[in-house]
């Protein structure tokens, strides 16, 4: 019998930890904290006015629907960040050395996650995910190197089908580029050096058929051919 209850006390309180792990950033308003009031920046450190001296601890702006949490070391930014609005997390961040240095949360203020990062050294490296503001789904999807787009980019219609897909090598375009209508056909497939068009190029209509074809040089585009289904399709029914 005692270690029934020993087990479903061990349960509860593991599962309590979860609830207040997962929800640490709204619980993080509740600790303790000091007012901005005798604070202020100067050259970029926040120095406590009494003392002339930088600032250690965290400090809250209270702008009433709006409250602002930030963390500080030796009068610089260093650790957590929350703003909330209207008791709702608004962004969450992390610092170190008075730059962006962590993950990066944005919020609307309906709480729906819009913008997810990882930020090195105040640039965004590694995996960026944004969504759209008014359902959440996911809208872009891109990896980026010390500030600099690289890999593949992917951004998606509010339906989840893919809308483009496109390379980078250290924030320019390189490569393959694709655009797609939004039943999934292909819409645009071309390539690029340097953010410079170079090479084939294709357009197709929604239900799959080339519109215009060519190749792109020195960035000037030459066509091969060029179709028009849409006017086709309108002079036979005009008949």
């Amino acid at each position: 019998m005692k270690r029934g209850k020993l087990k479903i006390f061990i349960i509860f309180i593991i599962v309590l930890l979860c609830i207040i792990y997962y929800n640490r950033y709204f619980f993080y308003q509740f600790l303790p904290v000091q007012s901005d009031e005798n604070y202020s920046i100067r050259d970029e450190v926040m120095i406590n006015n009494e003392s002339q001296k930088p600032y250690t601890g965290r400090l809250k702006t209270d702008l009433g629907d709006r409250i602002e949490i930030y963390s500080y070391k030796n009068g610089l930014l260093d650790g957590v960040n929350v703003v909330y609005k209207n008791g709702k997390i608004k962004e969450i961040g992390h610092w170190k050395n008075n730059l962006q240095n962590g993950v990066f949360k944005l919020y609307t203020e309906e709480g729906i996650l819009i913008d997810d990062a990882v930020f090195k050294d105040g640039n965004r490296n590694g995996i960026t995910k944004q969504y759209y503001n008014d359902t959440g789904n996911l809208h872009i999807e891109a990896y980026y190197v010390e500030g600099l787009l690289h890999g593949k980019v992917k951004e998606y219609y509010q339906n989840k089908k893919l809308l483009s897909e496109i390379n980078y090598s250290n924030g320019k375009i390189n490569g393959l580029a694709q655009e797609y209508y939004e039943n999934g056909r292909k819409k645009v497939e071309m390539y690029y050096e340097n953010n410079i068009p170079k090479g084939s190029y294709k357009m197709y209509d929604s239900v799959g058929q080339i519109q215009l074809e060519g190749t792109f040089e020195n960035g000037k585009f030459s066509p091969i051919s060029e179709t028009d289904t849409d006017k086709i399709i309108l002079e036979e029914v005009e008949e």
